[in-house]
Order: structure tokens, then C-alpha cells, then sequence
């Protein structure tokens, strides 16, 4: 009994999902968080937050990629959000 070929997609394609993509979406939404996270009395908490919170990015990411049941709607959500927030990265380091 061998797995056929639609569940090895699947599978391959939620453990892409699940893995790569989940990092570098909450990787960037690290990197997008001091952008509206409001400054501090000391000015530092928009930095330090989303260092403190990256775990948390990442627990919900990947266990959103896992738990959903349609492995295309998990990867566009995943998808965008790497979009939005890189755009938004870009847009913060260029100053355009």
C-alpha cells in the first residue's frame, strides 16, 4: 500500500507550507512590527516587542498552516501575508 500521488502533494505541499513559508512570514512580520507598534517611554519597546513576540508569530503561522484544512487556502494566507509585510519592509528601508 503506497501513498498515492494527490497525498504526497498534499503532503509535500503543507510541509512547505508548514515550515519555509511560516518562517519567513512571521520573519517579516517581525521586521514590519516597529512600524506600528508605538514607542515607549525609553523609545525602545517597538524593537524589543517583536524580538519577545517573534515566537508568537511563528506558533501561529505554523500551526494555522497546519490546522487548516485546505492546504491552498493556508498557503494564500501565508502568501499574503509574506507580501504585505515585506512590501511594507521595503517601503520602511527605501523610503519611498
Amino acid at each position: 500500500m503506497g501513498i498515492n500521488s494527490n497525498n504526497r502533494a498534499r503532503t509535500v505541499g503543507r510541509w512547505v507550507i508548514s515550515g519555509p513559508l511560516a518562517l519567513i512570514a512571521a520573519l517579516l512580520a517581525m521586521a514590519a512590527s516597529p512600524l506600528f507598534l508605538p514607542k515607549g517611554n525609553a523609545g525602545v519597546d517597538n524593537i524589543v516587542m517583536p524580538i519577545v513576540l517573534f515566537p508568537l508569530y511563528w506558533a501561529a503561522t505554523f500551526f494555522y498552516s497546519v490546522l487548516d484544512e485546505r492546504v491552498w487556502r493556508a498557503g494564500l494566507v501565508l502568501v499574503g501575508l509574506t507580501g504585505t509585510c515585506g512590501f511594507v519592509v521595503f517601503r520602511a528601508v527605501t523610503g519611498a
